[in-house]
């Protein structure tokens, strides 16, 4: 382990060396013991994309004889260690021993929590949800999860608990680690710097030796209202500076109308006992929209409403674009919405009929944590669908840390191949539907966070100028997304030409004006 994660680790004796439980006690019932064990077959153990460079030791702790879901394992943090308005990631994996010949893939929620005493005279007694996994008999499953603590705290402990009662929990390498963002960011940076561009005028008339080269990101007329890869900046009466809301941002580029109608309950098809979360999502021209997205905002979705969006589905079909849409999926703390069971329920959609041409992450976080994210984005990128985050907001009181929470997401987003867009959930403080999220103050002054926003356009924007070499060809950079380029004549001839930078693709492009 490199020396940079051995001063960010947290807690103590995660491996498990020599085969002490130092530091770890049985939680709950008399019954509930602790005892170490070396896992035999390894290759069932995955390590994930968001990875903190830590391989699995292959040491892990059987927590066995639970009689109650509570029933668990504790570590212990030392006093003190834990430090106000720094994020914390929880990691380790999760495995389950369940009794029967048929056991092997049984899966149930387990789910870490802190435990924070914050005077002399208090137990643990304050419980912070810091991660959920949905474990499985026979396999091991990451656990991703994340924390912050905003006051100083006197002890504090994890625990590991939630399966039914009678069932093993195997915990291996369980950690803490402190985050750090500057690292992650400047990784992100190296993923999605500048590429190369070699504008070739060599096939073109002769005269053309001064040459003035702009070049733009131009918006995506797509399904969810067109930014290319993030909100655009607008002006706004309300204002000096203001972000697009999703309808304003399809107004922008045409007659479009957004709409949304979204439900948490949980349903399940009799057909194919597949449990999932109703929400609906349309996108499309207002004079298409039917009667039951423009009377209805918060019905959920029935059996039937993917019939209903389109009214006429052959006249329609050209403009219909159908998304997934999903929370806490990207968060790593709800074992009923992990990234796994979100990619199987596209894949089961698509095996209905449907084409869906999007997954839609909702967004609504707190304590980001990139790898996290990163992860999470790596398991839906199976599917071949692209993603998109729909209501994109972060909740936090202290706007300097709520600058670098949505730096965090922001950043994340623009560097994974598999996300197309993202659409802010709003903007205004009075607006917002999570409270502490706002990026415009109510008076028109632009917050830490609205600066950190506008901060990341800037630097994902270029516009470059210049002249031909004694070759014919200009060399500039540019980060992915599309492009258009005016070349000026020495006789005052413009010529335009588009061109598309793929995320990801680190070759230099070359763009032949010859074919333009």
């Amino acid at each position: 382990m490199a020396g940079t994660q051995d001063a960010s680790l947290i807690t103590q004796n995660s491996t498990l060396e020599g085969g002490s439980l130092a530091g770890f006690a049985a939680l709950g019932s008399r019954t509930t013991t602790l005892s170490v064990h070396d896992e035999e077959e390894m290759v069932a153990v995955t390590v994930g994309h968001g990875g903190d460079g830590n391989e699995p030791s292959g040491r892990y702790i059987l927590v066995s004889g639970r009689a109650d879901e509570k029933d668990g394992l504790r570590q212990v943090i030392t006093g003190g260690v834990l430090k106000p308005g720094i994020t914390y990631r929880v990691a380790g994996w999760i495995s389950l021993v369940v009794a029967g010949a048929a056991s092997r893939g049984t899966s149930h929620p387990v789910r870490v929590n802190l435990g924070v005493a914050m005077d002399d005279d208090e137990s643990e007694s304050l419980q912070v949800e810091c991660g959920a996994v949905c474990a499985e008999a026979g396999g091991w499953t990451e656990i991703m999860g994340a924390f912050r603590l905003m006051t100083e705290q006197r002890s504090a402990a994890v625990y590991v608990h939630g399966a039914p009662a009678g069932v093993d929990v195997k915990v291996m390498d369980l950690r803490v680690v402190s985050v750090d963002r500057e690292a992650r960011f400047r990784q992100l940076k190296d993923k999605t710097d500048k590429h190369l561009i070699v504008l070739a005028l060599l096939h073109q008339p002769l005269g053309l030796d001064r040459l003035r080269e702009r070049a733009q990101v131009v918006p995506h007329r797509g399904a969810a209202g067109g930014s290319s890869t993030t909100p655009t900046p607008t002006r706004s009466s309300r204002s000096a500076t203001a972000w697009t809301s999703a309808s304003a941002a399809t107004a922008s580029s045409g007659p479009w109308k957004a709409t949304c109608s979204s439900g948490s309950r949980a349903w399940t098809r009799t057909s194919s006992s597949l449990p999932s979360r109703a929400t609906s999502r349309a996108w499309c021209p207002a004079t298409l929209a039917t009667s039951r997205i423009t009377t209805s905002t918060t019905r959920c979705c029935t059996a039937n409403s993917s019939g209903t969006v389109s009214e006429t589905r052959t006249s329609r079909r050209s403009c219909s674009r159908r998304y997934a849409n999903d929370f806490n999926v990207e968060c790593g703390n709800d074992p009923n919405a992990t990234p796994e069971k979100y990619a199987e329920q596209v894949a089961w959609l698509q095996s209905c009929g449907a084409v869906v041409r999007g997954i839609g992450l909702q967004g609504h976080v707190t304590s980001p944590v990139g790898e996290v994210i990163c992860a999470a984005l790596h398991r839906l990128a199976t599917t071949g669908v692209p993603v998109w985050f729909t209501e994109l907001d972060v909740s936090e009181p202290d706007v300097n840390l709520r600058a670098k929470d949505l730096e965090v997401v922001l950043r994340e987003a623009y560097a994974h191949p598999a996300v197309e867009g993202i659409v802010l959930w709003g903007f205004m403080q009075g607006t917002m539907w999570l409270q502490d999220a706002w990026l415009v103050d109510a008076n028109g002054t632009v917050n830490e966070a609205g600066q950190m926003f506008l901060n990341l356009q800037r630097e994902w924007k270029t516009d470059v100028r210049g002249n031909a070499d004694g070759d014919g060809n200009f060399n500039f950079r540019v980060f992915h997304g599309r492009y258009f380029v005016e070349v000026t004549t020495a006789t005052g001839c413009r010529m335009l030409k588009t061109f598309t930078v793929e995320k990801g693709d680190n070759t230099p492009l070359l763009v032949d004006l010859g074919d333009g």
